[in-house]
Parts: C-alpha cells; sequence; structure tokens
C-alpha cells in the first residue's frame, strides 16, 4: 500500500508567538515538523491572544477534535493490524474495512 498522507507519528503543536511578535496558531504536525492540519485559523488565534478567555480560548471540543487527528496514523495501523487477524464475512470486518477505506480513500 502506497502512503498517501503525511507520515506519523503526529502530534499537537500549541500556539505560540514569534519572535517578530506573529502568532503561529496550534496545529498537528508529525515528528519532522511537516505541517498536517490547522487546529485554529490565524486571524482567531490573534484576536484570542488579544481577548484571552474568548470561545476558541476554552474550546475542549477543538482540544478532543485535535487529539483523536493527532492519533489518526496509530489508529489506521491498529486497524489495519486487527483486520489481518479478524475473519472475512463478520460484523468486525466489515467495520473495520469501512474504516480503513474511509482512510485511506481506497477500495480494499
Amino acid at each position: 500500500m502506497t502512503i498517501n498522507y503525511t507520515p506519523g507519528p503526529w502530534s499537537i503543536r500549541p500556539r505560540f508567538v514569534e519572535e517578530d511578535g506573529s502568532v503561529s496558531p496550534a496545529h498537528i504536525a508529525n515528528s519532522e515538523e511537516h505541517f498536517v492540519c490547522a487546529m485554529e485559523a490565524r486571524a482567531v488565534t490573534e484576536i484570542d491572544m488579544k481577548e484571552p478567555g474568548g470561545f476558541w480560548d476554552k474550546s475542549q471540543v477543538r482540544e478532543a477534535n485535535a487529539r483523536l487527528i493527532a492519533a489518526a496514523p496509530e489508529l489506521l495501523e491498529a486497524c489495519q493490524a486487527a483486520r489481518s487477524l479478524t475473519p472475512d464475512g463478520t460484523h468486525t470486518a466489515s467495520v473495520l474495512d469501512a474504516a480503513i477505506t474511509k482512510a485511506i480513500g481506497e477500495e480494499q
């Protein structure tokens, strides 16, 4: 199988202020710092830094979503390992096949 996504593991990088004062929004990247996705928009981040306590600053949902996204490579690997041990024609095989297909965008 060809990997068509940024190799894992992925982790959450918190927002931070650069030396020049610009704000780098929270994002997800791999261990080689390859960008995967943003957790927040730069404009929202800059507003939130000026007005702490706003919606985005308190968002537990955003953080939970980020953890799930960051775990995606490991979850795909776990699904593929479980599928290799699961008999064809079972409900578990169908669920695993659907998840793997959704993750890689290909038919099994």
